[in-house]
């Protein structure tokens, strides 16, 4: 009876799915780092990967301007086909611009605020194939199957 009604307001929930393709987590290395000594926006640097032979920042640096031209990738599509039950859904963010911004706390003084706003965002549900394995698949990539 309880998951009828999960079933209702969720066609997905619950149900064996064949999915077409899913969305891999992704580690671009772009980060911003901002300097401890200073409580300054212009002390924040652009920061474009890590360099794992080296076991070090990569040195391309910019001074952070405020505009959104800093996209993050955090997740990327993926085509495979397999079997599974969902279980869950999710918005998640594929790409963000990282940003930095001062705010206000509770007691009236300002700080740093590091942050993404989303770019792409997308759907998708959470997949169990297996034990302990799970993926989040798009919705358009899923196909319920009956019986």
């Amino acid at each position: 009876m309880a998951k009828d009604k999960i079933t209702r307001c969720n066609r997905y929930m619950f149900r064996q799915v064949r999915c077409r393709g899913y969305m891999k987590k992704v580690n671009d290395g772009r980060f911003i780092v901002r300097h401890p000594d200073s409580g300054e926006i212009e002390s924040c640097e652009y920061y474009y990967g890590w360099d794992a032979e080296k076991g070090d920042i990569v040195k391309e640096v910019e001074d952070y301007d405020g505009s959104l031209d800093f996209l993050k990738t955090y997740y990327e599509h993926r085509e495979l086909e397999f079997i599974g039950v969902v279980v869950g859904m999710k918005m998640i963010i594929a790409t963000g611009y990282l940003t930095v911004d001062t705010d206000t706390d509770y007691r009236g003084c300002e700080h740093i605020k590091l942050g993404k706003y989303p770019k792409d965002q997308v759907k998708c549900a959470l997949v169990y194939y297996g034990c302990n394995k799970s993926r989040w698949v798009p919705l358009n990539e899923l196909e319920i199957l009956e019986g």
